[in-house]
């Protein structure tokens, strides 16, 4: 009589526990691991789909997160003067606005609030053309505290900003 790996001569052929059939839904146990063909990349009792997901995952996380953060950079009043300036406290009522960015740019916007963030009407048109610096005329504007805020695209990306001065 020989006996064979798995199977005994007997009545009932006897089996060890890891030779017999479960359902396909139960994981192996860590023993029965399959050895993977990178064993660094597979940790033991994980199979590799996990790690493809968690991998995809992360890229395009940070594929999101690129633009997020180069608009941040460009998108500062840092790159802007003004004149009347940011938070100025004027005699005179000024004649005109003047925007002077650090790169050229188109903007597409401009917006005046004054006492009472009551809109002050605007002559400014658009312009086709990317350009450093604009001047917009003012309308004659009374004492008080107004606001100009702005939309700009430039290296492709959208700005935006709001200064603040006060006429006495």
């Amino acid at each position: 009589m020989s006996m064979s790996r798995c199977v005994r001569t007997a009545r009932w052929p006897i089996r060890p526990m890891c030779c017999l059939r479960r359902p396909t839904n139960m994981r192996r146990s860590m023993h029965e691991q399959r050895s993977p063909a990178n064993s660094s990349t597979q940790v033991l009792g994980q199979p590799r789909r996990t790690h493809m997901k968690r991998l995809i995952l992360a890229a395009a996380l940070a594929l999101c997160a690129t633009p997020a953060l180069a608009q941040e950079t460009h998108g500062d009043n840092a790159e802007l003067q003004s004149v009347p300036a940011d938070d100025a406290v004027l005699a005179a009522a000024p004649s005109a606005l003047s925007l002077t960015f650090e790169h050229a740019v188109v903007l597409t916007q401009v917006q005046l609030h004054g006492p009472g963030h009551t809109a002050v009407p605007l002559t400014f048109t658009a312009p086709g053309a990317a350009t450093a610096s604009y001047s917009v005329p003012l309308p004659a504007l009374g004492p008080g505290a107004y606001e100009v805020h702005w939309n700009a695209t430039g290296d492709s990306h959208a700005m935006e900003g709001t200064l603040h001065f006060t006429i006495q």
